[in-house]
């Protein structure tokens, strides 16, 4: 074999090692629905990924925790599941996570040295989306808890599975969460999953 001849084959079984490895992971993370992303605009994706989360629990009732940032989807995605008879004991307590009022003034007003970074519609949407929710499940399931601060991401927490999206800022210099949603499952990664559980649940 030329020397030609034995890099040319040395390349390919390169690329078809990174190629295969590449696909088995892939493979493996769809298999066992381990660590998984959507991106922007793949909202019935997200659903769609929330809706077999919902049905494997078995109608066993688990607490879920939605950011604020998250009712805009959350809300109506449960009120499609709360019809679904595979799916209409799974909801057991939901936790509403938001800022203060006092902290959201602040990042819809600003002042002369800080400007606004937060659109002021979304205390509208929230409410609205909170009403949603309201007009499905016992009031006295809903809990709305504050977060001293603002947490590093939007998200939502059900049972042994995650999924969050970083705040990033938009072209008019907005926060916005309407981006990369990443999944997770507890056993994927315990200690980051257990980082974002407790950002989701108190905050910074």
């Amino acid at each position: 074999m030329s020397f030609e001849s034995f890099i040319a084959t040395a390349a390919a079984r390169k690329l078809a090692f990174v190629t295969f490895g590449w696909y088995m992971e892939e493979r493996y993370k769809k298999l066992f629905r381990l660590s998984w992303e959507r991106k922007h605009g793949e909202k019935n994706l997200v659903e769609a990924d929330w809706i077999k989360i919902f049905k494997n629990s078995k109608n066993v009732p688990q607490d879920i925790y939605i950011s604020a940032g998250d009712l805009y989807l959350m809300s109506p995605l449960l009120e499609e599941v709360s019809k679904l008879p595979e799916c209409r004991s799974c909801i057991k307590n939901i936790y509403i996570k938001r800022i203060s009022d006092d902290l959201y003034s602040y990042l819809t007003e600003g002042d002369k040295n800080f400007l606004p970074v937060i659109n002021e519609s979304l205390k509208n949407q929230y409410t609205y989306n909170l009403n949603i929710l309201k007009n499905i499940y016992d009031e006295k399931n809903i809990n709305e808890q504050e977060w001293p601060r603002l947490p590093s991401y939007s998200g939502t927490l059900y049972g042994e599975y995650i999924h969050y999206h970083p705040w990033e800022v938009d072209i008019d210099g907005k926060l916005t969460h309407r981006t990369t949603t990443y999944f997770m499952k507890r056993e994927n990664d315990p200690e980051l999953f257990g980082k974002y559980e407790g950002l989701i649940k108190s905050g910074f």
